[in-house]
């Protein structure tokens, strides 16, 4: 997996990207400081090292391949991915990656975000649907529409049964998905998912 996916992880205070190519060729191998791709990519074209440019370029790459393979909705993919990229890297990643010369990785890794860390979660519905008409007065419609709102939040409380806890414990990923579990639970009180419908719906013909 490491020689497709770079690593990136935190040392000494400095995030390292860790690109692999074969382990018995250390020449074939890289450590390189995530700032210094950041440089690379502000330098552009005109940079002089093109090997570096070269890893950059790759790890760009990488990351497209990362969220293209969050489409499968795979709940292993999605554990592998949860504890082989924590939360906390991710944001950090989005957050140094801000500038116009590498805002597309700072894309990327919002997006895995959105797609892997938080899709784990993700329930069929968010809330009471609008589109479902209710007929009576509105005091019992209100009161029925809170009440199915609030079992849907309750769900979220209950979403990881003890047998997925189980295995998640087995497979060392359990305290990475229960940070990513209460990041969602605070995006989604925020109405995250709304927006991300809303973005994702085809804009109307004229």
């Amino acid at each position: 997996m490491k020689h497709t996916f770079p690593r990136i992880e935190k040392v000494d205070g400095k995030l390292i990207v860790h690109l692999v190519r074969e382990r018995k060729k250390p020449g074939l191998n890289h450590d390189v400081p995530l700032q210094e791709m950041i440089t690379i990519r502000q330098r552009g074209k005109a940079t002089e090292n093109h090997d570096l440019r070269t890893l950059t370029d790759y790890l760009i790459k990488a990351f497209h391949l990362v969220d293209s393979l969050a489409n499968l909705n795979h709940l292993v993919y999605f554990q592998t991915m949860i504890k082989y990229y924590p939360l906390e890297i991710l944001e950090e990643v989005a957050e140094m990656t801000t500038n116009l010369s590498f805002f597309e990785l700072s894309g990327l890794a919002s997006d895995a975000i959105k797609h892997i860390h938080f899709n784990y979660f993700k329930v069929p519905i968010e809330k009471f649907p609008a589109q479902i008409q209710i007929i009576g007065n509105s005091p019992e419609i209100n009161k029925y529409m809170t009440d199915t709102n609030k079992m849907i939040n309750n769900i979220m409380d209950k979403f990881i049964s003890e047998l997925e806890m189980g295995v998640l414990e087995e497979k060392n990923v359990k305290e990475e998905v229960m940070k990513s579990l209460e990041r969602y639970k605070a995006k989604r009180g925020s109405g995250f998912h709304e927006e991300e419908s809303k973005k994702k719906k085809p804009a109307p013909k004229g």
